[in-house]
């Protein structure tokens, strides 16, 4: 969801840039260390 409460939707495809998704999930990945612990 974004700051305005609307549901932010992704397209996943055959096409999907493989090392851009796994760039983003390291990013993520970065945000959460800690979290819990």
């Amino acid at each position: 969801m974004d700051k305005e409460g609307n549901m932010i939707e992704f397209m996943l495809s055959a096409k999907l840039d493989v090392s851009a998704a796994k760039r983003f999930l390291q990013e993520m990945d970065c945000c959460f260390q800690g979290v819990g612990s």
